[in-house]
Parts: C-alpha cells; sequence; structure tokens
C-alpha cells in the first residue's frame, strides 16, 4: 500500500491487489453508531490516560488444549493399534502364551519404535509451536495510546526505539480481498494500521485478520471512544487467562447445570451445561487436554510476554494537569458532529464522505 506518494483521507475507498480498503483515518472519524467492543481480547490496559493493545494471553490456553488433545488422540489410537497387534500375534500363534508375552514381542518390533519416534516427533513440534509464538509476541511491545497527549507509541518489532505519531495522523482501514480455494471463492478481511515514522521516512504497518468489516469496524470504535471520550467509554481491559479461569469456568458448568433446563443428549459447543452428555464430554475433553495444563502455560506465556516499556515512555506515560491535555483539531470537531448526524438518520460511514464528494462536483460543474 503506497501511503507515502499518495496519502490517503478518512472516508476513501482504495483499489488494493484482489480486493478493496476502506480507510477509517487520518482524521479519526466516528464509523458506526453504539458502543466500540474488544472482539479479540487485545486491550491489555485501560486507565484514565493510555491504553495499551497487543498483550493479552487470552486463547493461549486453547492453542495448548488443541495440540495436548491431538496428541492424547494419536496416542489412544497408538495403544488400540499395539492392542490389535498383540492380539493378531496371539491368534496367530494359537495363544498358546500369556498376553506378556505378545506384547514383549510387539515391543520390540520395529513398528512399535517407529509409533514412539511419531509421538516424541508431534510432541516436539507442539512444544515447538507453542513456544514460538510466545516468543514472538514477547518480542513484540504493546501499541500504547495516551489520550491525554493524543499521541499513539508504538514498537516495531523486536527493537527498543518507539515510533510516536499524533493520533489525528494513524492511518487506519479495513481491507478485504477475494481469492479462490479452487472450489469456490473466499473473501478475507484485515483490519490495518499504519504508523508514519517521520524519523526515518517510512511508515510501520500492523495487521490483523477479522471477521468481517462490522468487527473491524468495533475494535475501532473502541480505541476511538477512548481516545475522544475517555475509558469510561470503552470497554475495560482483556481478563487475562489463569489457573483461576478454570476453576471459574467449571463452577459456572455445574450451576448452569443445576438451575437449567436438563437434556440426556444435546450438543451444543457453546453451552455446554444443557445434557448431561455435554457436562461429561467437558470432563473427558479437559482430561484430553491435560486438566489445568493449559491454564499454567497461559500464566506462564503473560509473565513471559508482556515485556515493560522503557523509562522514557513511562515517563512519557504519566498523567498530565488536565490544562496541558492536548485538544482535537477544530477540523476534527467539526467534522466529527457531521458524521455522528449522518449516522444518526440511517446513513452509512463511507456515504457520507460520496454524497459530499457529489455535492462538490455538483457545485464545480453549476
Amino acid at each position: 500500500m503506497n501511503l507515502s506518494n499518495s496519502p490517503p483521507t478518512a472516508g476513501e475507498q482504495r483499489d488494493i491487489p484482489l480486493g478493496q480498503a476502506l480507510f477509517f483515518s487520518p482524521l479519526p472519524l466516528p464509523t458506526a453508531q453504539g458502543d466500540g467492543l474488544d472482539i479479540n481480547g487485545s486491550f491489555s490496559e485501560v486507565n484514565d490516560v493510555y491504553l495499551d493493545i497487543g498483550t493479552s494471553n487470552s486463547g493461549k490456553e486453547f492453542q495448548v488444549q488443541m495440540y495436548t488433545s491431538a496428541l492424547c488422540l494419536f496416542c489412544f489410537v497408538c495403544f488400540f493399534m499395539v492392542l490389535a497387534f498383540i492380539y493378531v500375534e496371539g491368534a496367530q500363534d494359537g495363544n498358546t502364551h500369556g498376553y506378556g508375552f505378545y506384547f514383549q514381542r510387539v515391543w520390540q518390533d520395529d513398528f512399535t519404535d517407529t509409533l514412539l519416534f511419531i509421538i516424541l516427533g508431534v510432541l516436539l513440534l507442539s512444544a515447538y509451536a507453542i513456544l514460538s509464538t510466545t516468543y514472538q509476541k514477547s518480542r513484540q511491545r504493546p501499541m500504547r495510546f495516551n489520550r491525554q497527549r493524543r499521541e499513539v507509541c508504538y514498537f516495531p518489532s523486536g527493537s527498543d526505539t518507539p515510533v510516536i505519531c499524533p493520533w489525528e495522523e494513524l492511518i487506519t482501514w479495513i481491507a478485504s480481498s477475494s481469492g479462490t480455494t479452487g472450489g469456490n471463492f473466499s473473501t478475507t478481511y484485515t483490519f490495518g494500521m499504519a504508523v508514519e515514522d517521520k524519523a526515518n521516512d517510512q511508515y510501520w504497518f500492523i495487521r490483523r485478520p477479522v471477521i468481517n468489516v462490522l468487527s473491524a469496524q468495533a475494535e475501532w470504535e473502541a480505541i476511538r471512544d477512548f481516545m475522544e471520550k475517555g475509558p469510561e467509554a470503552c470497554p475495560g481491559k482483556a481478563q487475562h487467562t489463569d489457573r483461576h479461569s478454570f476453576d471459574n469456568k467449571r463452577a459456572e458448568l455445574h450451576h448452569r447445570f443445576k438451575h437449567g433446563p436438563k437434556y440426556w443428549f444435546k450438543i451444543s459447543m457453546i453451552e455446554w451445561s444443557i445434557s448431561y452428555f455435554g457436562v461429561a464430554w467437558f470432563y473427558i475433553w479437559n482430561a484430553m487436554c491435560w486438566w489445568k495444563f493449559p491454564y499454567y502455560v497461559a500464566e506462564w506465556d503473560l509473565r513471559f510476554s508482556m515485556k515493560e516499556m522503557p523509562a522514557n515512555i513511562e515517563a512519557w506515560s504519566s498523567a498530565l494537569p488536565e490544562d496541558e491535555w492536548a485538544k482535537p483539531s477544530e477540523e476534527l470537531i467539526e467534522q466529527t458532529k457531521q458524521v455522528e448526524a449522518h449516522l444518526a438518520r440511517g446513513g452509512l460511514f463511507y456515504d457520507f464522505f460520496a454524497a459530499n464528494a457529489q455535492d462538490t462536483e455538483n457545485k464545480k460543474s453549476a
């Protein structure tokens, strides 16, 4: 995306390879009515001065559960394969010996060594995937939005040198890209930000996949509400996952099962407590995931990846007297009022700029 030679404006729609991008800023204007949401659980700190985005351990326990459950399932399959081979060995020999004898013969077979080697490989690959994602996150400090200074602080990955840009100059967009999987067409969405590094004459890009345009708007509105209205208008910081999260989840399951409707067999991936089968599967699933182990890993992930800010940014993040707070520009104040009125009438964000462009064109023609 060429931003240096062709700076975007809020409301602009720009063609990109395989899709389009709709810009929310510079000049951070409201894009929708209603409260913003932290859909991805990435707000790691929210206070009167700043908002941090990026170092929550939300979802880490699920990542560990996926790998541990897959490993357990594979081990179960291997176990039953070994039992099958023991049965076949005994049947071929007329069961003239005990099962211990046939187990020893199967255990000494090259096939068993291969299974053990595969299990060890899967274990090491799972550990690498879990550790590598934590390590990559530990190299990236959170992105900090300072509402009193009306500035944004960003650390490029692996760097200890901050890049600070004015809030009203931050570039954000939602991009949609279409592609084919061979059998059908699909569309992916990306929420992006670009921080201008004037000292080095470049932009730093932050991109994250999102479900759809509405989810990107919800997160953008949460950030914008914090900067323009304060922390009371913004969602609170994400709840970090720890070992108590499992205890709370299990206690809530018991409470809902005790006081809610009960079925013998009804499946819901969202609500486990609606049936006896669901409660039983909750325990089976967590046993396959090594019980609280994923939550201990999530606790470690939070401690390891929560990289501290340097002293100069901690000073930059300190509270200012209210009379020293930076003020929004007159252009932002005026255009925000116009966009809010347009949205209240049922209009859409990009319609506002399209209508203004048409009015300007009509005036020129007249």
